[in-house]
């Protein structure tokens, strides 16, 4: 597990799909420069175009859709005596460096935990999370800046549990797998991005760890209007969907590879 971890990390850059088609093309280019051969010409002319692609269309915005469209009415149970939120909102750097609280574009899974627990006052609260960094210095834990959220919006996080020594998603589940035994909790419900929720309910078939979804921040494409669709149209937002697609479908494929008993 540690060496899927230390891996995953190293590799981040380079699975990344915008940036390893960028390296993919300029080292093709290097080769066509230094070699003149036309192999590496037609590599060079593929990758430009690909890149053109997925830049200027909304490719990663209709593949997201293949990954949230099982939740677009999920139904969410009317008991529910265990409320779990997947760390993943929160900007450790940030909140560290400005000493204000920051959080991503994940900020949902927080604003519906603290709903849902409102809602379900009986229900036992759990947080999972702890840091994603490998060098954790000049930063905050996820479970740090989530206790400033807490305390921004005056809600008594006291009453939750911090499993926080958990790095990504399948030590997440592994870790609330173990807590749900030892405290023999039911009607789990979790809370994460849609587009992530396949991955959870993956590793959750693996380890037998059942749960409700409850899916939130959802990034697939809507039906608009030609004109405001333009008006939103940014090639950043096209890379960033297509690598979020990306991202998911490589930690599925991970789960297979990686042990998770």
């Amino acid at each position: 597990m540690n060496t899927y971890f230390y891996l995953s990390k190293i590799l981040a850059p380079l699975l990344n799909l915008s940036n390893l088609l960028l390296v993919l093309f300029f080292s093709f280019l290097f080769l066509y420069l230094i070699f003149k051969k036309k192999i590496f010409k037609i590599f060079v002319f593929i990758f430009s175009i690909t890149f053109f692609i997925i830049s200027f269309f909304p490719i990663g915005k209709f593949m997201l859709g293949y990954l949230e469209k099982d939740f677009y009415s999920e139904k969410v149970p009317t008991k529910v005596d265990t409320i779990v939120v997947l760390a993943g909102a929160e900007s450790g750097k940030k909140t560290f460096f400005h000493k204000r609280l920051h959080l991503g574009d994940s900020s949902e899974r927080l604003i519906a935990f603290v709903k849902l627990a409102s809602k379900h006052p009986k229900a036992e609260l759990i947080y999972l999370g702890g840091s994603p960094y490998l060098n954790n210095s000049n930063s905050l834990s996820e479970p740090e800046v989530a206790k400033v959220f807490f305390k921004d919006v005056n809600f008594d996080y006291q009453k939750v549990v911090f499993l926080n020594t958990s790095r990504n998603t399948i030590e997440n589940l592994k870790d609330l797998k173990s807590y749900s035994e030892s405290k023999k909790l039911k009607n789990i419900l979790l809370i994460t991005s849609a587009s992530h929720m396949k991955r959870c309910i993956y590793i959750g078939k693996k380890i037998k760890l059942d749960f409700f979804t409850y899916s939130v921040n959802f990034k697939s494409l809507i039906q608009e209007s030609f004109l405001n669709g333009w008006q939103g149209f940014s090639v950043v937002s096209n890379l960033s969907s297509l690598n979020s697609f990306w991202r998911e479908i490589l930690g599925i494929f991970a789960i297979n590879f990686v042990a998770t008993k």
